[in-house]
């Protein structure tokens, strides 16, 4: 801020010192950063029109907020043009973060965000390596994780101001936080202008998904009445204002707060009766009462936009700096500029003053100021160290502005560059779309020569693909294939041919992503081995691994593990050894799968791959369980979730994770912690293929446990959610979930109908037909028992006879098969069943078995009672409702009393609580806080905090330390 200069008079106040008015509002806004206090999270939108005084209740709730000794983030969005900057209030929120915490005490808060936040805020660290920016879900994860770390020390009130200017990327940040802040204390203030969201504004459609929101509360901000209006004069003047006073600004200004103060100084500036009949116009009095240069400094400052930093300032000035400084000075005195928070420049008082000085601009006045701004950049890019404005951004605009087209193309796609990089890829998008745009427009020899057209619209490709719009990546990626120059390299065609095939791929067109990468790879010399070549390589096995040709994707991951091990591509390595371990698998499972997954994922994490790590997890604990190695599947799968959990994808690939953990619990009769899981999994709200396998392990589980309608429900939902018919990984589980609820409904036709209906091609995947076969022949065998007559077993009993069986799960399941067709002639023998699934460790196939040779040796008159109480004892013990059931029947009918079998004591059994409240409860005892408990177990905060509550509940306790000691009691 410059000196105070000679003769100067301090000004007359035009803002008043009394927060007027609002009490019930700021009354809300207390009571939700009260509700912090308490552990709870909450979310507060503050609107109304421009100058209704959004600004001054935030201001008033910040100060209740610090008097409580809460932590504050706040950020503005920034509008530059019609773009908004990237992530500008969390840049604005971490710079204040990082300025204002210990190295110490920031590295334990930052923790998986850390090279996210030196994407974004480069003073804060540099990333330890050179990685691809993360994609938009991982990074919004990340920022819910350093704001839960933040919160363990203190409650937050973190403030977003101006929401109407933000970026999409801003918008979809507001938008992951508001619906995923559960059970934290973590409170949310946003304010926006009403009169701003249109029905096109982007804003709008997010507003719509709030109001039905019951978690969101939103104040509508109204004009201050006249009693208000006349303690705000009040305020502002030391004195009651003469009713005439106040009956003129109170008209004029409708109430308006911001209307009022330039009401008042319009009046104190002259006579009352020649007010100008307009906010801008009574603006722009105020504007033309300064002298000459100061109106000049006013008109650059509009063209920066709300604040500029006073050396750029003062670098446009067609002055000295002395004499802008004093131009300054007048401007400050004049309450239409004020110095900023940061101390380094200067913003508008109100955005409806920079609006009014901007809009009152002739065109021609326009283009000259802003190629003042654009050369000054472009000769001193440091006149914007120490705000939160990307120089190249910021060039883009004013160069765009002034028709400075050459200057515009260059720092487009410098602007892009850094937006990608900073993890802003629809804002990258947009920068590269307006390169695109005046490509042509600007002649050959000015274009940067760096770069092609070809190469613009790849980078737009992108940009896009990693911002989730795949179609429109994939058109442009198409465009830059056709654009690429005769001469073009073959590494480079090839380096465009991947990435349109990634897209293919991903819409699921296989053949032609396929076609795609063979295409890249055909010009690519086998020597020297290039980068490209192994990548194209190893995208080859994974599409061909996609559409089930495993003998093919062998054979290209093999190549691609030689390739790039050649030219040390550790992550390519990674992607490919795990696709060779999936191939073998299929061929044959083994040893050789085992190692090569394991050599991927040792691979993947070493080369700081997120993703590849992910499917590395994915994939390894996926093999383990298709080889019934469950306890062991369950180990890698929890694994991956903490990693994913660390790493920012929790809530995507982690999502996944969970499905094969909850499968592997099932299987294990960990029943309470699969559901547990399940539940809090799907309550983060996963999308697509990721919610889908949730919804499928869940419908399994609840049909296992006799709850039939919400295992319709689940199904109906995973039915939306499908794929394709040919992707036996989801369509299979599909029928035989829906198979085994007509069965259960006693609609045994329909249930065989469906089997024979999907196991009539010879491709299937054992893993996934075994199950689905044996739900048929337990339906015909059913049906069978009760009417003879129209049996279709021969039809069955040829597909178990020929379906290969080459793993223990798959085996059991024939054994499975063969004893229930056995049940026809009187010649079950569940020997061979009961011993694989006792091997396997698989709870309710052991537990059915079980039940079975109990029914068969009753039937023989041999003794029954010790395979009855072991079958009835693991159905209570999974709370399998329908097995439990079917024991309880055959211990009537044959005499077999159950009761007398003992189990052993559980001190906490007595104490009425679930098994999942049994493992919060232990946590607690060792002094967790909800966020660790939520981190310990794979469980949201609220979650881990209803828990709690029910706990304390249920045991008559008030506090933790009266749970940890009534565990030390308990000798627990």
């Amino acid at each position: 801020m410059p000196p105070d200069l000679p003769g100067h008079t301090p000004p007359a106040a035009i803002v008043s010192p009394v927060f007027v008015g609002r009490t019930a509002e700021l009354t809300a806004a207390r009571g939700l950063i009260e509700r912090a206090e308490k552990g709870e999270s909450g979310v507060m939108l503050v609107c109304g029109e421009a100058g209704v005084g959004k600004t001054r209740l935030v201001d008033e709730a910040v100060r209740h907020a610090r008097g409580r000794q809460l932590q504050v983030l706040s950020g503005h969005c920034v509008q530059l043009g019609i773009e908004g900057l990237p992530f500008a209030p969390v840049v604005e929120a971490l710079r204040e973060l990082v300025r204002t915490t210990g190295r110490e005490r920031l590295e334990e808060i930052l923790g998986p965000a850390r090279d996210l936040v030196a994407r974004l805020l480069p003073v804060a660290a540099a990333p330890e390596t050179e990685t691809a920016p993360p994609a938009t879900a991982q990074l919004l994860e990340l920022v819910l994780g350093l704001l839960e770390r933040l919160s363990e020390s203190a409650p937050v009130l973190v403030v977003i101001e101006d929401l109407h200017w933000a970026d999409r990327s801003t918008l979809e940040l507001a938008a992951f936080l508001a619906r995923n802040l559960r059970g934290v204390p973590v409170a949310i203030l946003i304010t926006y202008r009403s009169d701003e969201v249109d029905r096109r504004h982007p804003l709008r459609v997010l507003l719509a998904t709030w109001e039905r929101t019951r978690s969101i509360s939103r104040l509508e901000l109204g004009r201050l009445d006249r009693d208000e209006v006349r303690a705000q004069l009040s305020a502002i003047l030391g004195a009651v204002p003469d009713p005439k006073l106040l009956d003129l600004v109170y008209e004029r200004s409708e109430g308006n707060a911001f209307l009022v103060e330039e009401m008042l100084s319009a009046v104190r500036a002259g006579d009352p009766r020649g007010l100008p009949p307009s906010l801008k116009d009574v603006l722009l009095a105020r504007v033309d009462r300064l002298g000459e240069p100061a109106v000049q400094l006013l008109r650059l400052a509009a063209v920066a936009g709300r604040s500029v930093p006073e050396r750029l300032l003062v670098a446009v000035c067609e002055v000295d700096e002395l004499s802008a400084l004093a131009a300054i000075r007048e401007a400050v005195d004049a309450h239409l500029l004020v110095v900023d928070s940061a101390g380094h420049g200067y913003t508008f008082r109100h955005a409806l003053a920079r609006d009014a000085v901007y809009d009152d601009l002739l065109p021609g006045e326009r283009v000259r100021l802003h190629a003042a701004y654009a050369e000054a950049l472009t000769r001193d890019p440091g006149l914007l160290d120490e705000t939160n404005v990307s120089v190249a951004a910021s060039l883009a605009h004013h160069a765009y502005a002034a028709l400075d087209l050459p200057r515009a193309l260059e720092a487009s796609i410098a602007a892009g560059r850094e937006s990608f990089s900073a993890m802003a890829s629809r804002e990258a998008l947009a920068q590269y779309e307006r390169a695109l745009l005046i490509w042509d427009r600007v002649p050959a020899e000015l274009r940067p020569p760096e770069v092609d057209q070809a190469e613009v619209l790849w980078l737009a490709g992108e940009a896009a693909y990693h911002g989730g719009n795949v179609d429109r990546a994939l058109a442009l990626l198409t465009e830059s294939a056709a654009a690429l120059p005769a001469d073009a390299t073959p590494e480079r065609r090839a380096r465009v041919l991947h990435r349109c095939a990634r897209a293919h791929r991903d819409l699921g067109h296989l053949g032609t992503a396929i076609e795609l990468l063979e295409s890249a790879l055909a010009p690519l010399p086998d020597e020297p081995v290039t980068w490209m070549r192994a990548t194209v390589l190893a995208a080859l096995s994974v599409a061909h691994l996609r559409e089930l040709h495993p003998r093919r994707a062998a054979r290209y991951a093999e190549l691609a593990v030689a390739a790039a091990r050649s030219v040390d591509a550790a992550q390519v390595e990674a992607e490919a050894q795990i696709s060779l371990g999936s191939c073998r698998m299929l061929l044959g499972p083994g040893a050789d799968g085992l190692a090569a997954m394991r050599a991927g994922l040792e691979l993947a994490l070493a080369s700081g791959d997120a993703h590849t790590t992910a499917r590395g997890y994915i994939n390894l604990s996926d093999a383990c369980e298709t080889l019934g190695r469950s306890t062991e599947a369950a180990e890698v799968a929890e694994a991956g979730i903490a990693f994913a959990q660390r790493s920012g994808l929790l809530r995507s690939v982690g999502a996944y994770l969970v499905g094969n953990l909850a499968e592997s619990l099932v299987h294990l009769g960990d029943w309470a912690r699969a559901r547990m899981l399940i539940d809090d999994a799907l309550a983060d709200g996963p999308e697509g293929v990721f919610e889908l396998t949730l919804q499928l392990i869940g419908a399994e589980l609840a049909a296992l446990a006799g709850d039939l309608e919400r295992s319709r429900t689940m199904l109906e939902r995973a039915q939306v959610l499908t794929i394709g018919p040919d992707d036996d990984q989801f369509a299979l589980p599909l029928v035989t979930l829906e198979a085994e609820l007509a069965r259960a409904g006693r609609d045994h036709a329909r249930a065989v109908r469906i089997v024979l209906d999907n196991l009539n091609r010879d491709d299937r995947s054992p893993r996934y037909a075994w199950p689905l076969l044996w739900v048929g022949v337990r339906a015909e065998v059913e049906r069978a028992l009760a009417d003879p007559a129209g049996t279709i077993a021969e039809r069955l009993g040829s597909l178990v006879a020929t379906m290969p069986a080459t793993d223990a799960p798959t085996q059991g399941y024939r054994a499975l098969c063969e004893a229930e067709l056995g049940r026809l002639g009187g010649t079950a023998d569940w020997d061979d069943a009961c011993a694989a699934w006792r091997k396997l460790g698989w709870a309710w196939p052991l537990g059915y078995s079980l039940l079975r040779q109990a029914e068969a040796q009753a039937e023989r008159r041999e003794p029954a009672r010790e395979s009855a109480v072991e079958a009835w004892t693991i159905a209570g013990r999974l709370g399998a409702g329908p097995l439990l059931s079917e024991v309880q029947a055959l211990a009537r009918r044959a005499g077999i009393d159950l009761d007398e079998q003992s189990r052993p004591a559980d001190p906490l059994a007595a104490l009425g609580l679930t098994a999942r409240e049994q493992e919060v409860l232990r946590l607690v005892a060792t002094g967790r806080s909800n966020p660790q408990i939520a981190r310990e177990l794979f469980i949201s905060p609220k979650t881990a905090s209803v828990h709690v509550s029910n706990i304390l509940g249920k045991l008559g306790l008030t506090s933790r330390v009266q749970a940890a000691a009534l565990l030390h009691r308990l000798g627990c």
